[in-house]
């Protein structure tokens, strides 16, 4: 492959991939406030679905003479292109694994029980992000006035 090749095609790759959250956000301001999140995760699937559909079909037709590979069946070309993914999938989820595992002995992956229960907004910041229940349930702590005036 050309180097000029490579280059154009990891610089529309970069493009793409800065594109996408780009794109989540635009489409969220297009739904209202409590879809936003529904809205962001429907992008973040397409780009878990895309990388499957373009080996299983666009990557046989670019790699054939004349599209009859996919037409013919042959949807990942051969035998070893399948191990190849298999073993990619396989050395992904084992260091995904081990990256979390690692971070769990460090730092933990959850809070301690207290805090699950109150909320992180609360226990950290004394903030809710939920302001639509009474006043009641909001904890706020203001600092001591200094005393001797």
């Amino acid at each position: 492959m050309d180097s000029g090749d490579l280059s154009w095609m990891l610089m529309g790759t970069a493009l793409v991939v800065f594109m996408v959250p780009g794109q989540a956000l635009f489409y969220g301001g297009m739904v209202r406030s409590r879809n936003l999140l529904n809205m962001l995760m429907m992008n973040m699937y397409c780009i878990g679905a895309v990388p499957i559909v373009w080996v299983l079909v666009s990557y046989s037709f670019g790699n054939s003479h004349d599209g009859g590979d996919f037409l013919d069946g042959g949807w990942i070309g051969n035998l070893d292109q399948a191990v190849a993914i298999g073993s990619v999938v396989v050395f992904s989820f084992v260091v995904t694994f081990a990256i979390v595992k690692v971070i769990d002995l460090v730092i933990g992956l959850r809070v301690d029980e207290e805090t699950e229960i109150v909320g992180l907004d609360q226990a950290i910041h004394a903030e809710s992000a939920d302001n639509s229940g009474p006043k009641e349930s909001v904890v706020v702590r203001t600092p001591p006035l200094p005393s001797g005036r």
